[in-house]
């Protein structure tokens, strides 16, 4: 179930609810937040509007961070599956396109 990255934090845990009862519990976490702005420091117009750089670590850190969490203290309550695993959360980098 996709979360747009840009959403408030808070509601990620009812995502995860909603995922597990239309799909039974998550056992991967995909997390690929990754957004950036394509801004100078400074510019013509001064210095980058710290807003901006806020929303990306907002999306980027504390987003991933806070799925990844959630994730984690769901995926402990779950029986482990042959080899002892209760789930996996997969990260990767941002692509350059």
């Amino acid at each position: 179930m996709r979360s747009p990255a840009t959403s408030p934090i808070p509601p990620q845990p009812n995502r995860l609810a909603q995922a597990a009862a239309a799909h039974g519990p998550a056992r991967v976490l995909v997390n690929c937040a990754g957004i950036g702005v394509a801004k100078r420091v400074v510019g013509r117009d001064g210095p980058q509007p710290l807003a901006d750089f806020e929303t990306v670590i907002r999306v980027n850190l504390i987003g991933t961070f806070n799925m990844i969490r959630l994730f984690a203290a769901t995926a402990s309550r779950l029986e482990p599956v042959e080899g002892g695993e209760r789930g996996i959360v997969v990260t990767p980098p941002r692509s350059p396109l």
